[in-house]
């Protein structure tokens, strides 16, 4: 029986003992937190975490974007994953002032944010319009079919 109660107390507390697993980031922290009582709330960290963005690069010149975005990138071959890509555009709008002022804002934001991605160029095709891209369609136009292309020849 000097034997038994040598070892008696070890036993009784590994008897009282249990393993849980695989625990769950919720639970492990929960456990943690019960393990740790005396310590300060503000000292545990058992909150979500944000989703931390990442640092992509070519050629020296890096940009930060969300894990989100990564697959848009990819399919597009956008930098970083590719040489710049220079784009040059064309909007057709109907004959309207108001439309035709909105749209030049809007791919004027657009051309500016793509560059300060470092992308590369954005630009209204000039040489082929001269309202900065923009090709008005009068209602006269798309109404007349004898102005429109011949497709079945």
């Amino acid at each position: 029986m000097d034997r038994f109660s040598i070892i008696y107390p070890l036993l009784a507390t590994w008897v009282c003992s249990t393993i849980d697993g695989p625990l769950t980031w919720k639970s492990f922290h929960q456990l943690l937190y019960v393990q740790n009582q005396h310590a300060h709330l503000e000292e545990q960290i058992s909150g979500p975490q944000p989703i931390p963005y990442i640092l992509a690069g070519l050629d020296r010149e890096w940009i930060m974007l969300a894990p989100y975005g990564l697959k848009f990138w990819d399919k597009l071959c956008l930098e970083p994953y590719s040489k710049r890509k220079d784009i040059g555009y064309i909007c057709i709008v109907p004959d309207n002032d108001y439309i035709c002022t909105m749209t030049k804002i809007y791919f004027r934001e657009l051309s500016t944010h793509y560059e300060l991605c470092r992308l590369g160029s954005h630009r209204p095709l000039l040489k082929a319009f001269s309202d900065q891209g923009l090709l008005r369609i009068s209602s006269q136009q798309y109404n007349d079919s004898s102005q429109l292309p011949n497709i079945d020849s």
